[in-house]
């Protein structure tokens, strides 16, 4: 997990640093990528996958867990960054 992961988790997500771990890991291991979902949900995650590319200059793998999505590298699996996602309105925030 990258430092700005760390900070984000906190601020987007109000998750204190002892619980950001098993966070990122049910996150990788139970969440949802573009291939098992449909609609909305599949876009944002095709949409911030690119965008996380185009910044992050690394190949990622954007997961929808918990009311968030995730962001890891594709190669090392290393949490990125995260955003919260609103699968009522469609709505999550890209900085």
């Amino acid at each position: 997990m990258t430092n700005h992961a760390r900070i984000r988790i906190a601020e987007r997500l109000n998750i204190s640093d002892n619980k950001q771990k098993e966070l990122m890991n049910d996150a990788f291991k139970y969440g949802k990528d573009s291939n098992r979902t449909t609609g909305d949900l599949k876009t944002a995650l095709k949409e911030t996958e690119q965008k996380a590319e185009q910044k992050y200059k690394n190949e990622a793998v954007a997961k929808f867990y918990n009311g968030a999505i995730f962001i890891f590298t594709k190669e090392e699996n290393k949490l990125i960054t995260v955003y919260r996602y609103n699968t009522n309105r469609n709505d999550y925030y890209w900085h």
